[in-house]
């Protein structure tokens, strides 16, 4: 355990505050406004602290695996999956992924 103690970097106040002023100033942990190419309505996209990035959930390019710049809004995704569309079912596993997101209410 004093191994752990001493190990643990001490931060004096001018180093914290030299860090809080550096992440307000930084894009990183920032939600980014997008436009949706559907419904062209503007939307949030979250910062995800697991990958330490933002969320590719909104991403056209992660539903539909092809080179895409478009992002997409919840409600539009919710539509695809309403409508059985045939963007979403060339791949089954994604297909799977956002059903399950719809389901548990994450998006």
């Amino acid at each position: 355990m004093k191994t752990k103690n001493k190990e643990l970097k001490k931060f004096t106040d001018e180093e914290l505050l030299a860090e809080i002023i550096y992440r307000s100033k930084s894009k990183k942990g920032l939600p980014i406004k997008a436009m949706c190419f559907k419904c062209h309505q503007g939307f949030w996209i979250k910062w995800n602290n697991a990958t330490q990035s933002h969320s590719k959930l909104s991403n056209w390019e992660y539903w539909i695996g092809k080179k895409s710049r478009n992002k997409i809004c919840n409600s539009c995704l919710r539509a695809i999956r309403d409508e059985r569309s045939e963007y979403l079912e060339f791949d089954i596993k994604k297909k799977r992924i956002l059903s399950a997101y719809l389901n548990s209410n994450r998006i």
